[in-house]
């Protein structure tokens, strides 16, 4: 599996609003969203990723030594989407195509066993907006353009190892027929084509998830949803982990203290502690506490962890994974999620750590010691 990032576009519509480099390189919470986005791949475990720049243009060089992306640059005269593809054709399989204009304010990647167009209801569609039209078995048909108030494409989709000789073989006899230099021609306008010869299903996004910047005031925007969805405590929530093929596993925000209460006191009994049952939820939690579950293809609760956030650091304060499903680097996916978080606030990511299994554990993922712990026993 693997990711193509078009960043091609000249960013003139970006350059006439008010915006002063490539808006793949405007910072959001203080890093380039191309990075932002290469570090989310990352954290789903897509690390083959490579990037359509345009001609002669270096600034996006710096991220193949950075984060060992391959750089593509585009045709001098290249004008659209679809001949920016005629060098990446041959990286299509199993590929996330991702719009160099995608601003992601979370994890939104998934396994899919289907390729798969993201679709998201935009708050304000545009007139030119494309609506998928469904069969019966939610594969799409054809498209509505339009600006109805419904899911739209959105600028992410997934083309499944099975489709890819189709997709790859029309997709070069449509850049034989078209002109380079026509700006008209987007890469996904051919695919309405052979949709009766692949099956293309939706995958619909909230609104918070994500966004689209191409002028300065959607510059602002971006910027804003991505500070909410902090503030309001959605980064985490229904996040898929993925590594290598080998699992999937999704993280829910908890707000049920009954349960929150039950996975410390299996961390408590892990560590050999006594265990008091009439111990309450403000005992064992700080105010500002947040709890969340990881859930298994099943929908089974295997792993909880915690976190405080503090105004200069983010606390990870519990991390618990029942015993059958450790050794699955499902602890390492977690921790990596959470790091990604703490540089996206900004904040420095602290852990306390009672033993030396847990220190050998945190030490292999970068961890530096900090404090030392004094106690006096009675």
């Amino acid at each position: 599996m693997n990711a193509i990032i078009l960043a091609a576009g000249k960013s003139y519509r970006m350059f006439q609003t008010g915006g002063n480099i490539h808006k793949a390189l405007l910072p959001i919470q203080n890093i380039p969203n191309i990075e932002r986005t290469i570090l989310i791949l990352h954290c789903f475990g897509i690390n083959e990723i490579i990037i359509a720049v345009p001609y002669n243009t270096h600034i996006f060089d710096y991220l193949g030594e950075k984060y060992s992306c391959k750089i593509v640059h585009s045709h001098p005269n290249c004008a659209n989407t679809l001949y920016t593809l005629k060098p990446l054709i041959k990286y299509i399989n199993d590929t996330f195509i991702i719009e160099g204009d995608v601003v992601l304010t979370k994890n939104i990647f998934c396994l899919f066993e289907h390729s798969t167009y993201y679709v998201i209801r935009y708050p304000h569609p545009e007139t030119d907006a494309w609506y998928p039209i469904l069969n019966p078995n939610g594969t799409i048909s054809s498209f509505q353009i339009g600006d109805a108030n419904k899911p739209a494409i959105f600028g992410i989709s997934f083309w499944a190892h099975e489709d890819c000789p189709q997709l790859t073989s029309h997709l070069s006899e449509k850049i034989s027929m078209y002109n380079l230099d026509d700006p008209n021609i987007f890469w996904d306008d051919n695919i309405i084509e052979i949709l009766g010869k692949i099956s293309v299903k939706t995958y619909e996004i909230p609104s918070y998830a994500a966004c689209e910047m191409n002028t300065y005031t959607e510059y602002k925007y971006a910027q804003e949803l991505c500070k909410n969805i902090i503030l309001e405590n959605l980064f985490f929530n229904d996040i898929a982990l993925y590594k290598g093929g080998q699992f999937s596993y999704k993280i829910n925000s908890s707000k049920n203290k009954d349960k929150n209460i039950y996975w410390v006191k299996q961390l408590l009994l892990f560590y050999g502690e006594n265990v008091v049952n009439t111990l309450t939820y403000e005992e064992l939690f700080a105010r500002e506490e947040m709890s969340y579950t990881i859930e298994n293809e099943q929908k089974q609760e295997i792993a909880f962890f915690s976190l405080v956030y503090s105004k200069h650091y983010i606390l990870l304060r519990r991390l618990y994974i029942i015993p059958n499903y450790r050794r699955q680097h499902i602890g390492k996916s977690i921790i990596e999620y959470i790091y990604l978080f703490s540089m996206f606030t900004s904040k420095e990511l602290r852990v306390n750590v009672y033993d030396k299994s847990a220190e050998k554990f945190y030490k292999s993922l970068g961890f530096k010691k900090l404090f030392k712990t004094f106690c006096l026993k009675p």
